[in-house]
């Protein structure tokens, strides 16, 4: 819920147009979750019948992209010792490949990371 003349402000990951590939149903997997992700242009219909006005969106892959694969490297290098000291190699492998197949979907354009502004028109009587 968001009142009248109230702003949105959202950072999200969606999905590139058509079925999720293998190595996005990897990832899911790795994750344990499941994602009802929706294109970008399927996100901002989405927002306009919401009632959003002033809608806006920036494609902020590319720098995602580049943290993503710089925490991998760090992960699986200088980092990895330390991860496995605290949850175990087991754990700290999965943990890993997880942000391993981040990176691949990523780089594939398979997942995309948008950041949305909008607003909330102010209602007057009998407008909206």
């Amino acid at each position: 819920m968001l009142k009248p003349g109230g702003s949105l402000s959202c950072y999200d990951w969606m999905k590139s147009p058509g079925p999720f590939s293998a190595e996005m149903l990897h990832w899911f997997e790795l994750e344990g979750l499941t994602y009802a992700m929706r294109t970008l242009d399927e996100h901002l219909v989405m927002m306009a019948r919401a009632g959003f006005v002033n809608v806006c969106s920036d494609d902020r892959s590319d720098w995602c992209r580049a943290r993503a694969r710089e925490e991998y490297l760090a992960l699986k290098g200088a980092l990895r010792a330390e991860l496995v000291r605290l949850p175990g190699e087991n754990t700290a492998d999965n943990f890993i490949e997880g942000w391993r197949a981040l990176t691949v979907v990523c780089d594939r354009g398979d997942l995309l990371t948008v950041y949305t502004r909008a607003s909330k028109p102010i209602e007057r009587e009998g407008v909206a």
